[in-house]
């Protein structure tokens, strides 16, 4: 039992000497750096005089508080279309599809089901930035929608499908 003890008590031993030799070894080439370093006292900056740059702190703590532009800003007059003119692409294929949808219909592209609840374009400008709010459900898969919100044809990465398959986006409204 005692040669047990002992041998045991030897073997602990060496261990931790030799991890602590090991820790040495690979810690030392990163602490040189450490080392190497000068301490810097930090600067003593005194008190910031505002005075002397020709700002006064009493305007300067009522004009935090007020805001920049109290008005909104104008919302530019936007129109309703009957329709959104929709282009899709099958990623796998390469094929693309253009395809009118009125307002409240639903219409396939490949296995999605896009259904185009409205679209709006700038007053005056049925060919400028439109804005379509849409769901899109994958029948086959789930009743649930894989997408659902507005789209704007101006930049479509703004708010995209995320599908492994099929990107869809807006191109424009129709207004007949």
């Amino acid at each position: 039992m005692n040669r047990l003890k002992s041998f045991t008590g030897k073997g602990v031993a060496s261990l931790a000497l030799a991890s602590i030799l090991a820790g040495a070894c690979l810690l030392g080439p990163l602490a040189a750096p450490v080392a190497a370093q000068e301490l810097l006292a930090p600067l003593d900056l005194g008190p910031l005089d505002l005075g002397q740059q020709g700002l006064d702190p009493q305007a300067l703590d009522q004009s935090s508080t007020t805001p920049l532009n109290p008005e909104p800003a104008p919302q530019d007059e936007v129109s309703i279309g009957t329709g959104a003119t929709l282009r899709g692409l099958d990623k796998i294929n390469g094929d693309t599809l253009d395809v009118t949808v009125p307002s409240g219909s639903a219409v396939m592209v490949g296995k999605l089901s896009v259904t185009m609840w409205e679209c709006r374009y700038p007053e005056g400008n049925e060919a400028g930035d439109a804005f379509a709010f849409m769901t899109i459900t994958e029948p086959a898969k789930s009743a649930d929608p894989i997408f659902s919100g507005w789209m704007i044809a101006s930049s479509p990465g703004l708010n995209p499908l995320d599908h492994f398959r099929y990107d869809i986006w807006v191109l424009s409204c129709t207004t007949s």
